[in-house]
């Protein structure tokens, strides 16, 4: 009897080891993470330790796109948004609607901001909230951001959504919980804002500035731009704080609000144009080439007191260099505003100069 309950331990003691094996993935079965594509991640943002460099995070998303990693289509849409060929405007619907035909919520995201503003589509705020409600379906919060974004300014749109605070809000919340470093980050900037500007708020300064510092603090460039925003137009003024968080937006590719100061020099901090100009050269070179390009257009076409010679052919190839890069003319603000907040300063310079253009 004794022998016989050994044998049945030995039987039972194998079964277990066995189904063990079999339940726990092999080294080979574990999901494997795609270093080039979290190279052409830190590319993009200039993070951890990266340089921030579109061409460079092109060259990894492409890598990783030969991979089979369906997730470098829409990074690639991106990068494509920003070229200056207005030609192929249909490459970067391309890249997106393959990455949404794939189910990834980033995709549909970007499919919600060319239908929101426009860009090389008809123009249709109904599909663009249905792709942004779909990209959050699909777990990508940055659906949430763009939504919460749409209701705080939606009355400023051209359509018949009114605005809802409530609902801004409770959409920017959850993209404070993604792990998306621009969600996020966005998410915190938007709500930043909303302590500033939201109507019928009490205005909260130190409110803002705690989600805008975690924001520069993980080096997001909007979140810098928005610290070095507050020292200069805020409460406390600190030229060196000013300075600090514009050359923290530069590094990350973002040099124009650096550029402006040096080229018209703001309280203590005097006029310095050549640099001002070399960091508008340098971001038109590999970082937001379209807003650089309409500040340095800017800069020819009423140059006086800057430093800077004026030169009317220079202003105006630039500013549709500029066009070429955004896509059509907006009045709104998109989501994604890095694109779209410069075109005005392209109209005003064409209309200055009575120049023609298409929109």
């Amino acid at each position: 009897m004794k022998k016989l309950v050994r044998i049945l331990c030995l039987i039972m003691t194998a079964v277990l080891v066995l189904c063990s094996c079999s339940s726990s993935p092999k080294p080979e079965e574990l999901p494997q993470i795609d270093e080039n594509f979290e190279q052409g991640i830190n590319c993009w943002y200039g993070i951890n330790g990266a340089d921030f460099d579109m061409e460079k995070a092109r060259e990894y998303f492409r890598l990783s796109l030969e991979s089979s990693n369906d997730k470098a289509l829409y990074w690639l849409g991106n990068i494509r948004r920003y070229d200056q060929d207005k030609e192929r405007f249909s490459e970067v619907l391309d890249y997106y609607q393959k990455s949404a035909d794939a189910d990834h919520g980033y995709g549909y995201y970007g499919l919600g901001t060319l239908y929101e503003t426009g860009y090389g589509v008809q123009k249709d705020i109904e599909k663009a909230l249905e792709c942004y409600r779909k990209a959050l379906e699909l777990n990508c919060e940055m659906g949430a951001v763009a939504l919460g974004y749409f209701y705080a300014n939606a009355s400023h749109m051209d359509n018949n959504i009114e605005t809802d605070i409530e609902k801004a809000k409770e959409y920017l919340l959850k993209g404070l919980e993604s792990r998306d470093f621009e969600t996020r980050n966005m998410a915190r900037v938007l709500l930043g804002d909303f302590c500033l500007y939201a109507v019928d708020a009490e205005r909260n300064e130190a409110e803002a500035e705690s989600y805008y510092k975690k924001a520069a603090e993980e080096g997001y460039y909007l979140g810098c731009r928005r610290m070095g925003d507050l020292y200069r137009y805020g409460v406390r003024s600190d030229d060196s704080k000013i300075i600090e968080y514009y050359e923290l937006e530069a590094k990350h590719g973002y040099g124009y609000s650096l550029a402006e100061i040096y080229l018209n020099g703001v309280n203590s901090i005097g006029q310095d144009p050549e640099k001002g100009i070399a960091l508008l050269n340098e971001t038109i070179e590999k970082g937001d080439r379209s807003a650089a390009m309409c500040l340095c257009g800017l800069v020819y076409a009423n140059a006086s007191g800057t430093g800077v010679a004026k030169n009317k052919e220079e202003a105006i190839e630039l500013c549709f260099k500029a066009i070429d890069a955004c896509g059509p003319f907006d009045d709104s603000d998109s989501p994604d505003d890095r694109l779209h907040k410069p075109l005005p300063y392209a109209r005003y310079i064409l209309d200055h100069y009575g120049v023609a253009y298409e929109n």
